[in-house]
């Protein structure tokens, strides 16, 4: 389990176009509905890059717009290595890039409802607690902006030679 780590500022989140790039390397086993990062409540506000139960290495994004929750489909992280996996989000698609290939691209258009309430963390992201995320998050960057798909690659490729990617 990584040691949760705060982020008072969300600023990024407050635009409806916005990109999370972190570098994560995934225990093999992991708790049911464990959260990379996220500021996820009940109140249908706030963001989560999370587990899909109890599928072990499976997640998916998914945001609130005060109605309801939204989600990316899912994808798979390798464990036992590091993965480079970024969201990008702009006003219409919200995409997912693992080792700098995109693997999924959703239609979600609503905008993202901040959780005022509950910092970002990483390593947790849901305020009930009991989620943890079970692995390594030596890397995480926060823009507020969609990066591009040569963008995303250019990290990538860029840093894997760092984290035997």
């Amino acid at each position: 389990m990584c040691s949760p780590y705060s982020l008072n500022n969300q600023s990024a989140f407050h635009t409806n176009s916005f990109s999370i790039e972190l570098w994560v390397n995934p225990n093999a086993s992991q708790v049911a509905y464990a959260d990379i990062l996220g500021n996820h409540g009940g109140t249908n506000t706030g963001f989560v890059i999370q587990q899909n139960g109890s599928a072990n290495n499976q997640y998916y994004f998914s945001y609130g717009n005060t109605a309801s929750w939204l989600y990316t489909s899912t994808f798979n992280l390798t464990p036992s290595v590091y993965n480079h996996l970024v969201v990008a989000k702009n006003g219409t698609y919200t995409s997912v890039y693992v080792n700098g290939a995109r693997v999924t691209y959703d239609n979600l258009t609503a905008s993202i409802a901040p959780n005022n309430n509950f910092t970002m963390k990483i390593g947790i992201g849901y305020d009930g607690g009991g989620r943890y995320y079970s692995g390594i998050i030596p890397s995480v960057k926060i823009y507020n902006r969609e990066l591009s798909a040569a963008e995303i690659l250019q990290n990538f490729t860029a840093f894997r030679g760092r984290f035997g990617a």
